[in-house]
């Protein structure tokens, strides 16, 4: 069983374009983040997935210097689709979803919540409650074949997984739930605030910071 984690990024962001190469810590974001999806035991393959628009040549240009890292290039708007042509790239049974704006990804969770999908025999394992930017979702090629071949709902083909829980009875769905609502905590990039934020806490704390940490320090 092959378990691949693809990083889906692009420079369009509407509120702060090209955030994804933004420097943190003197990498750039998707740099950072790569290194953290390094460390998850259970994942066999990191694929970064962006699209062909000639505004995405930097974030080519700079997975073509990673080492051990997979560029697929496919659909801007159509990410389902871009999520498709990269598990069967790189023949992924497994996928790990990942945004490229949430630099603080946790890989003792994202350990976690592979193993829970794995051991629960899920077709589609989401991680609610935890902090805005540290949730993952977790689903099997199978069934992210199946949303592809049913769906052509705009909606569903933006959002990768939307399909899964529009339609619970297709597929098994499981939740691997936080042992509190930390939903109102936000760790994510999507404002030139939040990057200000970001480095500020990676600063503080060093490239190697969790989650937990940033949660106990301001609490």
């Amino acid at each position: 069983m092959k378990v691949v984690a693809v990083i889906q990024a692009r420079m369009g962001s509407t509120r702060l374009p090209g955030k994804v190469l933004m420097p943190i810590l003197g990498q750039a974001l998707l740099e950072l983040l790569v290194c953290r999806v390094a460390r998850v035991k259970l994942i066999d393959q990191i694929v970064v997935a962006t699209s062909l628009e000639r505004q995405d040549d930097k974030i080519a240009e700079l997975v073509s210097g990673l080492d051990d890292v997979v560029l697929f290039r496919g659909s801007e708007q159509d990410v389902l689709s871009r999520f498709v042509g990269a598990a069967r790239d790189v023949d992924a049974d497994v996928i790990m979803r990942i945004t490229a704006d949430n630099p603080f990804f946790d890989w003792a969770l994202a350990d976690r919540a592979i193993e829970t999908f794995i051991n629960g025999d899920f077709d589609y394992l989401s991680t609610p409650d935890y902090p805005h930017g540290i949730g993952m979702e977790v689903f099997s090629g199978k069934a992210l074949f199946r949303a592809d071949q049913d769906t052509a709902d705009p909606y569903d083909r933006e959002h990768v997984t939307a399909y899964f829980y529009h339609n619970p009875q297709l597929f098994s769905l499981g939740e691997m739930k936080c042992t509190e609502n930390l939903s109102h905590v936000r760790l994510t990039v999507d404002t030139p605030e939040d990057m200000a934020r970001a480095k500020g806490l990676f600063n503080r704390f060093g490239v190697d910071v969790t989650y937990r940490e940033i949660i106990d320090a301001e609490s």
